[in-house]
């Protein structure tokens, strides 16, 4: 529900909620309709494993060519926004709960695109960029930073070698015009 509140710019356009039986202790239903395709038509499932399973929409039907690591220390976040870029886009998606999961994860995943949350515990995002800017074994790739601080870090993102920077909650609309114009497939 928190995932919910704080990102309620981009479920007010690409979803409906009704909360039942809010009392303690009680069940809630939250039913959310996904934006899937870059076509901007919906489809409606009830359950995440009608999602997982339905062979139209699962990432095995499309041809993974662009490879996205996506990082951010907010599970929730992080599923949802995998979720939206296999299910939306023609892309393969590897996630990355921190700056050292993310920096283990690069060298084998070669990442296309990286798109990272810039305040995270342990390593930063600036921080994690930095890393990867000078690992020789990478092929180049394109970056997003993500924050919910607005302009503050722009710069800091920018010095770290982050192409880009969005802010959070992230526009998804937004972020598939960056990844299309950085993409270099």
């Amino acid at each position: 529900m928190g995932f919910i509140k704080k990102n309620a710019s981009f479920f007010s356009r690409h979803a409906q909620g009704k909360i039942t039986k809010i009392n303690r202790g009680e069940s809630m239903l939250f039913v959310v309709k996904v934006l899937l395709t870059r076509k901007s038509t919906f489809r409606y499932f009830t359950s995440m494993s009608e999602i997982t399973s339905n062979p139209a929409v699962s990432p095995e039907s499309h041809d993974a060519t662009l490879r996205v690591l996506l990082v951010d220390d907010q599970e929730d976040i992080l599923h949802v926004m995998h979720l939206i870029l296999e299910r939306r886009g023609n892309f393969q998606v590897e996630t990355a709960s921190s700056g050292m999961q993310a920096l283990e994860k690069a060298e084998s995943f070669a990442p296309h695109v990286v798109i990272s949350d810039l305040s995270m515990p342990e390593m930063d995002g600036c921080e994690l960029m930095s890393q990867l800017r000078c690992k020789p074994c990478l092929t180049p790739f394109k970056s997003i930073a993500l924050s919910g601080y607005g302009s503050t870090y722009q710069e800091a993102a920018k010095d770290a070698g982050f192409d880009t920077h969005l802010v959070k909650p992230v526009d998804f609309d937004q972020l598939f015009e960056v990844i299309d114009q950085l993409s270099p497939l």
